[in-house]
């Protein structure tokens, strides 16, 4: 199956959806997270995505930076 990351995006952070800096490393909150999704209905985690707080669109708040 192909997903579109630009389109998980545009709908913004969701119950199933969560994104994550992780310029360098796994970050530490990655496990809250992973143990959540594990715990409900599961969900999409995107490692190396910028989230701009200020930002009110969702087609702009979310800027892919990578994982090194």
């Amino acid at each position: 199956m192909k997903i579109n990351i630009q389109n998980l995006l545009s709908q913004g952070e969701r119950v199933t959806l969560e994104c994550k800096r992780a310029k360098h490393s796994v970050p530490n909150s990655l496990w809250d997270t992973y143990s959540a999704f594990a715990n409900t209905y599961g969900g999409t985690i995107l490692l190396g995505v910028y989230e701009n707080m200020t930002e009110n669109n969702p087609a702009k708040r979310f800027e892919i930076i990578g994982v090194r």
